[in-house]
């Protein structure tokens, strides 16, 4: 009798609640892709029917997220978040294979035209950059076009991070996403160097980074998912950090192959995570950040932050290198 009870109860909610999942995770990927693209690829009727089409329903438009279908979950509706070449990673400076340096090339420093679009999408606070973009960054002769930038953040451990450099974790990192410049529209998608990702680590300190400065001004004017606001274009050379370096590495940065670090967790991702110095927050900045909402609408910082935890290498080579290029 129990057992028969046990398999109506599956019966009657847990295939409700798959097929509730297996709709978020398709959209996911959906999602992904309407952060990424630039404007010139949607139109406005595209942009409309998919608003409305989501219009009253619960969380719309954010699916999965970091607590009631967190990132202990999505492998189970995302196969993709299973994968072996899965990101974040935890970066051992003692397990790093060392070059002097690599042909990166960018043209970041450049005085900017237009505006740029900040806004909060219920997963992280992102900056979109304008979709005729002239910046371009070149790498072992393949050219990359940015595309966005977001921070993942925990204003409440500190420890808000998705890579962790020898175990450590920082207050939030920062991550300019760009996509090959020969894939046009959603084809980034199906290749495997679709998209190249620089990280930065953000840490608590006496002044704000430039880059700091603006996601404060995020956490301020986007606070609540879906907000969004024009601002002044900036070149994008001013996110990088500058200064001494404050970490103890000899590496500039590393490079690994790995994947989004959300729904769908696609391996597409040239990662570049930034170890040579850090970026700095002050701390009385940093709390502006506890009051940023997700698309569930509770803390988007809060309850381990919008950050998933680091996984596993799986034999790959991670790259130190030691000459850097901004």
């Amino acid at each position: 009798m129990k057992l028969y009870l046990l398999l109506v109860f599956l019966g009657i909610f847990c295939v409700p609640c798959e097929s509730y999942y297996r709709e978020d995770y398709d959209q996911s990927t959906k999602d992904f892709i309407d952060m990424v693209v630039s404007d010139e690829d949607h139109s406005d009727h595209d942009h409309d029917e998919h608003h409305e089409k989501n219009k009253g329903k619960k969380n719309a438009g954010h699916g999965w997220n970091y607590l009631f279908s967190g990132p202990a979950i999505w492998g189970h509706f995302k196969r993709t978040c299973n994968g072996r070449q899965q990101s974040p990673i935890n970066i051992e400076s003692r397990s790093l294979k060392e070059v002097e340096k690599q042909r990166i090339t960018h043209n970041y420093g450049e005085k900017p035209t237009g505006s740029y679009e900040m806004l909060n999408n219920g997963h992280a606070l992102q900056i979109n950059f304008n979709g005729d973009t002239k910046y371009r960054l070149k790498k072992n002769g393949k050219s990359y076009t940015p595309l966005q930038v977001h921070i993942h953040f925990n204003p409440f451990t500190n420890k808000g991070s998705e890579h962790t450099f020898n175990q450590n974790k920082y207050f939030a990192e920062i991550h300019i996403v760009h996509k090959r410049t020969r894939y046009t529209g959603k084809s980034f998608m199906n290749h495997d160097d679709g998209l190249l990702v620089i990280g930065m680590f953000v840490d608590i300190g006496k002044n704000d980074s430039t880059a700091a400065k603006y996601f404060s001004n995020v956490a301020k004017e986007c606070f609540k998912p879906d907000m969004k606001k024009k601002i002044k274009a900036f070149n994008l050379a001013s996110l990088f950090p500058s200064g001494n370096a404050n970490f103890q590495s000899k590496y500039a940065y590393v490079n690994y192959h790995g994947s989004l670090t959300t729904p769908p967790c696609s391996e597409i991702v040239d990662w570049i995570v930034v170890t040579g110095n850090t970026l700095k927050i002050n701390s009385e900045t940093a709390k502006l950040f506890k009051d940023v909402r997700n698309g569930a609408n509770g803390p988007m910082g809060g309850d381990g932050g919008n950050n998933r935890p680091v996984q596993k290498l799986n034999k790959r080579t991670v790259t130190g290198v030691v000459n850097g290029f901004f």
